[in-house]
């Protein structure tokens, strides 16, 4: 018999159950808004100016037409549409992600759990409580005047920052790209260690901002009791396909990444994680089973996330 892998499982330490309950027992308000019954989720009292503004977003319908003077990305997917708005308040922007679900097996689920934008404020806070850097959810609203197909809202405040795929593009000298990777190997194993699994851990996904590199857009995040090391090779495996596309040419065009620092951060990432795991067993396993030919990156690369955000 071969020698298996002992992993660890380890599930926190045992203030996450506290951190739930006390996560539901939220600030709800309801409103009256034109005929609408709403539920507004929030820690703290909002603006009334921003809140009446993400009203009106959630009352319209959601179009994908780019002439919209406040759509700034979208994604129609099968089971659920996610529509970015940028809009601007008080002297300030805020981003207001919209969902609406569009698979009837999605409908039917929501009506036995919470909406799509409150369990994106329960990741948020789950992830400030563990100290990883996100971006800041103000509320949420629910249309709660609908009995199928509720659609949410979540507002969020505007991350001011590059990130790392934009910052890997720019003219950046050896010693700054290195101080780059090492902050997202660390928000990388940061991670694993709380059991937080990110199912598109892609560098869009990863912004620096004021010196500190954040964790955005955390709808594919998802919060497990333990991460076991058939999940970790898993998520290893996307990771080591991000990277490779990212070094490929033909994608990413003049890109300050090559095959070394993708090597080297899944390497480190493991070691850090966990130091009883073989990482040259586990990085050959990894490059067996995830690496692209070159002639295959423009097929992979396809998807349905429109950004507007260059538009004219």
């Amino acid at each position: 018999m071969t020698n298996k892998i002992k992993h660890n499982r380890k599930c926190g330490d045992g203030t996450g159950c506290i951190f739930w309950r006390k996560a539901h027992q939220m600030i709800k308000h309801k409103l009256t808004f034109i005929g609408m019954k709403i539920i507004l989720v929030s820690e703290d009292k909002q603006k009334d100016e921003l809140v009446q503004a993400a009203i009106k977003i959630l009352k319209d319908k959601p179009s994908s037409n780019p002439k919209h003077p406040e759509l700034f990305k979208y994604k129609i997917a099968k089971k659920r549409c996610r529509f970015v708005y940028k809009i601007n308040c008080c002297s300030e922007n805020y981003y207001v992600k919209k969902y609406v679900n569009r698979d009837a097996i999605r409908v039917i689920q929501d009506l036995f759990r919470t909406q799509r934008a409150i369990r994106s404020m329960f990741t948020c806070w789950h992830l400030k409580h563990n100290k990883i850097p996100t971006y800041e959810q103000l509320f949420a609203l629910i249309d709660i005047s609908k009995i199928f197909n509720r659609p949410s809202v979540v507002v969020s405040k505007e991350c001011k920052g590059k990130t790392i795929k934009h910052l890997l593009k720019e003219d950046i000298s050896e010693d700054r790209k290195s101080e780059i990777i090492e902050m997202l190997i660390n928000l990388y194993v940061k991670m694993l260690k709380v059991n937080v699994y990110h199912c598109d851990p892609n560098l869009s996904n990863f912004i620096l901002e004021n010196g500190v590199l954040k964790l955005i857009d955390i709808d594919d995040v998802r919060v497990l009791p333990y991460i076991s090391y058939r999940l970790l090779k898993k998520n290893l495996m996307k990771f080591n396909k991000i990277l490779f596309l990212v070094c490929s040419r033909e994608k990413n065009g003049n890109i300050d990444f090559n095959n070394a620092d993708r090597e080297y951060i899944l390497q480190e990432v493991i070691r850090r994680y966990d130091p009883n795991i073989p990482v040259s067993k586990l990085l050959k396993y990894l490059d067996r089973k995830t690496r692209i030919p070159l002639f295959e990156v423009k097929k992979l690369v396809k998807s349905n996330d429109v950004d507007l955000s260059k538009k004219n």
